[in-house]
């Protein structure tokens, strides 16, 4: 969207900068309780409810799971270590002491090694590791959540009873009424409720729900600050950790999505809008209004051949409309309708840079294998999801087909598939470090979450995106044929055709991440264009900044 930027020097055209945002985060007892502390009654923040969860009920066993999680229970013997065969449980034992140094608990992927455990209870398998014991536990045990978003009252059907009735918050009152028996730092998920069985969850609905919930990390893992979720880099907590948060003055560059236009009432076809902060109305039914404001477009818009086209589109590059929210639907939508006429390549480009496909095939913050294990020591993969769709649903299907729709078949007979789990690993590595933007005070957004923008475009944070090569499907690499940087010509910055994209007056713009010592070191040394050369005049163009200049 660099072509719907304008440059601004309105004093109040700012933000808060996250280039210098380097600053340990230990996930402790006393760290996960103080993101609510210092956000209580905070006039700029929400309050955040920070938890690590516990009560959740393994059901599987840990030969099936992706990434099986251990609780470890040092220095102790297990009181009944499970007789497990052999090769079973050599298998734990060399993950697990492989498994870094977390104090609470440990994540390992069996992948190819022996493992079976059938006839043992999936949540009472323990190994003996030495003189530690580890007891088999949900991959989500002791993860830190922001769990601010299931606080709200219409976000869960047992806030609005407990608050009707008197009784005590489900979510807040773990923070807010912290004793010695429950410091606050914890929210124990309710498979078995105390005193109500009918109140049971079943874990369903936490495998349901969970993608609501902003992951942090694990208990006891140290983690940057600038990898918390945007809702928790408030000011109070940016200055309790030390963490210089820069405002950013006049020169700022804003930039709105494709085709969006200021709020003008007096156009008419207001459609009512749902924020933490106001509400046009209560007892509304937003999903009937998203739906009504949908159908009166495509029915009475001018263009019904494209409308038409568009809805096809659309039930090819299909999102859950899950949420209540008018303006994110449409906007998706909207994609469809531009490229009514155009390129698929287009579409598929636009549709992958949408937060709503990112949230509904899961690959919305999906980092990097080295930039896991280098935060944490864990080992993990790229998610799969949106690579596998993209070639199954999407696009080229699951077998190679002759120029006539007939599927291609080998020396056997047999059709030959187009893709490999191996392919699907690689391409999956490509779909790494896509985040959203930081919310704007001027679109639609239900909860009080700055990572809820769910309106523009996400961007690409190079530092969770994998860099290894990618393969193709044709035996080759993604990018063979084009040249690499250090092959291009000497001086290619001063040639014709090289491309300049305006970023604004500071030095760490924020689509920028180069070192710190860039904007406050003052021996670097810096390009500075002398005013009568013609790059100079190119770029300046008597004072009027293009966003974008190409030689």
């Amino acid at each position: 969207n660099e072509d719907n930027c304008v440059f601004s020097t309105d004093e109040n055209a700012c933000s808060l900068s996250s280039s210098a945002q380097r600053a340990d985060v230990i996930l402790d007892y006393d760290n996960i309780i103080r993101f609510f502390q210092l956000t209580e009654g905070s006039k700029d923040s929400t309050t955040r409810y920070v938890y690590a969860i516990l009560g959740l009920v393994v059901d599987d066993s840990p030969c099936n799971l992706e990434t099986s999680r251990w609780e470890l229970l040092a220095n102790t013997n297990c009181a009944n270590p499970s007789n497990l065969m052999e090769e079973t449980k050599n298998t734990f034992i060399q993950l697990l002491s492989d498994s870094g140094e977390n104090p609470f608990v440990r994540d390992i992927q069996v992948g190819n090694e022996f493992c079976d455990t059938t006839g043992f209870n999936p949540a009472q398998i323990e190994v003996q590791v030495d003189g530690n014991c580890f007891k088999h536990v949900h991959p989500a045990h002791l993860s830190v959540f922001d769990m601010t978003d299931w606080s709200y009252s219409d976000a869960h059907p047992g806030n609005m009873q407990a608050e009707a009735n008197g009784h005590e918050h489900p979510i807040r009152k773990w923070a807010e009424n912290k004793t010695d028996e429950h410091p606050g730092w914890y929210l124990i998920y309710p498979s078995s409720h105390p005193s109500d069985p009918s109140f049971n969850h079943p874990i369903s609905r936490w495998d349901t729900y969970r993608s609501k919930l902003d992951y942090i990390g694990r208990l006891g893992d140290t983690v940057q600050f600038r990898d918390l979720p945007n809702s928790l880099r408030a000011h109070e907590i940016a200055t309790y950790y030390g963490v210089p948060l820069e405002t950013l003055g006049p020169g700022v560059l804003v930039c709105g999505s494709f085709d969006e236009v200021p709020n003008d009432p007096s156009l008419g076809s207001i459609f009512d809008l749902r924020s933490p902060y106001q509400r046009t109305t209560f007892g509304g039914n937003f999903e009937q209004q998203r739906e009504v404001v949908w159908s009166t477009i495509v029915l009475f818009e001018d263009d019904q051949l494209c409308q038409r086209m568009a809805w096809a589109l659309a039930q090819i590059l299909v999102v859950v409309a899950g949420s209540v929210m008018t303006e994110p639907f449409v906007g998706y939508y909207d994609i469809m309708v531009r490229n009514c006429f155009g390129n698929y390549r287009d579409v598929l480009r636009e549709i992958s840079y949408s937060p709503l496909m990112a949230e509904h095939l899961s690959y919305l913050d999906s980092r990097s294998h080295a930039y896991v294990y280098e935060s944490n020591g864990q080992v993990t993969y790229a998610d799969e999801n949106f690579a596998r769709e993209i070639m199954q649903l999407f696009t080229i299907g699951l077998v190679w087909l002759n120029q006539d729709g007939t599927p291609k078949l080998d020396a056997n007979g047999k059709q030959i598939e187009v893709y490999s789990n191996e392919d699907i690993m690689s391409f999956a590595r490509a779909w790494t470090g896509f985040r959203k933007y930081q919310d704007r005070g001027n679109i639609e957004n239900e909860q009080a979450c700055s990572t809820c923008n769910r309106q523009d475009p996400m961007f690409i944070d190079k530092d969770r995106r994998d860099v290894f090569p990618k393969s193709d499907l044709l035996g080759g690499y993604i990018g063979d044929r084009y040249p690499l940087c250090v092959d291009l010509p000497d001086k290619m910055f001063l040639r014709k055709g090289a491309k300049y994209r305006f970023l604004g007056s500071n030095p760490l713009p924020e689509l920028m991440e180069d070192n710190d010592k860039f904007a406050t070191d003052p021996t670097i040394k810096r390009m500075i264009l002398d005013s009568g050369s013609g790059l100079y005049k190119k770029l300046y163009n008597n004072g009027v900044y293009l966003n974008t200049v190409i030689l």
